[in-house]
């Protein structure tokens, strides 16, 4: 497999959306970000939807890069 920009950029972002399921999904890392980060908390809401929906994205952007043939 030939790593091009974009399969790196796109293992970046599957591993940033992947980490922000995860903290979403758990109650713990829930409760960590709201004690420390109470104002991006208000800007950038942490839900279960919006982080599955952005890594649902995501996982689909890979399904398209590995048609065209970025990942051959």
């Amino acid at each position: 497999m030939k790593l091009s920009f974009e399969a790196v950029l796109f293992f970046v972002i599957f591993l940033d959306a992947t980490i922000c399921t995860i903290v979403a999904w758990l109650w713990i890392g829930k409760l960590y970000y709201l004690k420390n980060f109470p104002v991006m908390q208000r800007y950038f809401p942490l839900t279960r939807g919006w982080a599955t929906y952005y890594l649902v994205l995501v996982i689909w952007v890979g399904y398209a890069l590995v048609r065209v043939g970025i990942f051959s």
